[in-house]
């Protein structure tokens, strides 16, 4: 088992592999981990032999995410997972992304704060290099962005 997966907010694809030889590649390279639990849970198994540069950004996030999720590492590092996407997609990689924190420990770096308030179960706050706030997630609505610009303006 790994203990993490990454995804960048820009996917380091490779555009001319197809999904499934991208994968293939990235399990390799973490010494032959398994995939296949990967393809069914995040519904990519419908684009597995396209090219990834025929993709649209929401398979890309997901392709990006199986290759993160490679090896079932413990602690899931998403930067900016949502960023680019429809409304329709981004909901569907949230979803996704609160289902894994039932079994995992994800850290979400976003600036999309109502993204924080929907998925995750506690806040730290970053400014200048220096945590200003580290706890609870607060509830309600826009109460994200209440401590959040309680605590950097």
């Amino acid at each position: 088992m790994d203990k993490v997966g990454y995804l960048a907010e820009n996917n380091p694809l490779y555009p001319e592999m197809t999904v499934g030889d991208y994968l293939d590649f990235v399990a390799k390279l973490k010494n032959g981990a398994s995939l296949d639990e990967n393809i069914d849970e995040l519904g990519i198994a419908e684009v597995f032999k396209k090219r990834i540069e025929e993709l649209s950004r929401g398979f890309k996030q997901r392709v990006g995410l199986a290759a993160a999720m490679i090896g079932d590492p413990e602690i899931l590092i998403l930067d900016e997972p949502t960023s680019g996407l429809d409304p329709l997609e981004q909901e569907k990689l949230r979803k996704l992304i609160k289902a894994l924190g039932k079994e995992k420990t994800i850290l979400l770096s976003t600036h999309i704060l109502s993204e924080v308030e929907e998925i995750a179960s506690s806040l730290v706050i970053i400014n200048n290099g220096t945590i200003v706030y580290d706890g609870k997630k607060l509830t309600g609505r826009g109460a994200v962005e209440q401590i959040f610009k309680k605590v950097v303006l």
